[in-house]
C-alpha cells in the first residue's frame, strides 16, 4: 500500500470513532446522590413536623403531659393534667386522679412524696381517707416542721402501663420518694392482657402514647371514634371500656352440691365511677 493511500485513510473522517459526550449527569455525583437522598429522606418528616405545628397553632388537640405549668392567684403553679389518662382510655371512660398543684420550683428542703398506682392506693371512693393521706398524716407525725408534699396521682382501673408514664412525669418534678401501690388491674386495665382486643406488648403501647401526644395522633384518634359511634360501637373499635368487656364472656362451672351446669359471669360488677370528659370537650 502507498505511503498516499495510507495518508488518505488516515485523514478521512470516517474513519475516526465518533466522539462521546464526557460531561457526567448530574446525580451521578457522589455528593449531589446524598444530597437527593437526604431530601427524599427529610421531606415525609418536615411535612409532619408543618402538620404538627399548623394543628397546635390552629387549637387542635390537647396537651397530654402529666403536669401543666398554669398560674393560679398570680401565681405561677404545676396543676395535674385531667387529660393525661386519655392516653389510655377513650374520652367518654377516661380515669383521672384526684387534681393536686405544686409550685413551679420544689422550696428548698421540702419533702415531696408520690403516690401512683390504682383505685386501692387513690383511695376511691374517698381519697381522703385513702393511703396517700395516711402517709401524710404518720409522715408528719414523725418528721414534724418537714415541709411535707405527698401527692395523691394514683388513678382508678390503671394498671403498669398508665403507672409507667406517671412515674416518668413525677421525675421531672424532684420527687424524694414514689410509692407504687399497684397490681389490681394488670390483666383488666388498658392495654392488659385479659382486655382481648387491647391487649399490646409494652414496647406497642409507649409506641402509641408517643403518637398520642401528638396532635396528629390526637386528630386521627378522633376521627376513629367518630367512625366508631356512626357504626353504633359507641367507643372507637378496641378501645377499653373496662369491667363491661367481660359480661358478655361466660364461662361455664358445676356447684359442689347439685353438679348442675351453672354459667358464672367473669365480671362481678360494672366499672365503677369514671371522670367524664369535659362539658363542651371537641376532642371526646
Amino acid at each position: 500500500m502507498s505511503q498516499k493511500r495510507r495518508a488518505r485513510r488516515t485523514a478521512s473522517p470516517a474513519s475516526a470513532p465518533p466522539a462521546r459526550n464526557e460531561t457526567p449527569v448530574a446525580l451521578s455525583s457522589p455528593r449531589r446522590r446524598w444530597l437527593f437522598g437526604a431530601v427524599v429522606l427529610a421531606a415525609p418528616w418536615l411535612l409532619l413536623l408543618s402538620a404538627e405545628g399548623l394543628l397546635r397553632a390552629l387549637g387542635v388537640g390537647a396537651p397530654m403531659d402529666f403536669v401543666l405549668p398554669r398560674r393560679v392567684e398570680g401565681e405561677p403553679r404545676l396543676l395535674s393534667n385531667p387529660r393525661f389518662s386519655w392516653l389510655f382510655f377513650d374520652p367518654a371512660v377516661a380515669r383521672a386522679p384526684s387534681p393536686f398543684s405544686l409550685p413551679l420550683r420544689k422550696p428548698p428542703g421540702a419533702l415531696r412524696v408520690f403516690v401512683l398506682g390504682s383505685s386501692a392506693a387513690q383511695g376511691d371512693p374517698e381519697p381522703a381517707f385513702g393511703l396517700a393521706r395516711m402517709l401524710e398524716v404518720l409522715l408528719r407525725e414523725e418528721y414534724p416542721g418537714v415541709d411535707l408534699e405527698v401527692v395523691n396521682a394514683a388513678a382508678t382501673a390503671v394498671n403498669s402501663h398508665y403507672v409507667y408514664q406517671a412515674a416518668r412525669g413525677c421525675l421531672a418534678l424532684e420527687p424524694d420518694l414514689i410509692v407504687v401501690y399497684a397490681g389490681n388491674n394488670e390483666v383488666v386495665g388498658p392495654f392488659g392482657a385479659g382486655t382481648v382486643l387491647t391487649a399490646e406488648a409494652p414496647p406497642l403501647v409507649r409506641a402509641q402514647v408517643v403518637v398520642q401526644r401528638t396532635r396528629i395522633g390526637q386528630l386521627v384518634a378522633r376521627a376513629v371514634r367518630r367512625i366508631g359511634r356512626a357504626l353504633g360501637r359507641g367507643t372507637a373499635p378496641g378501645a377499653w371500656h373496662g369491667m363491661e368487656m367481660f359480661l358478655d364472656r361466660r364461662s361455664r362451672g358445676t356447684t359442689r352440691r347439685s353438679h348442675a351446669p351453672t354459667e358464672l359471669t367473669s365480671a362481678t360488677s360494672a366499672t365503677s365511677a369514671v371522670s367524664p370528659a369535659p362539658p363542651g370537650c371537641r376532642w371526646c
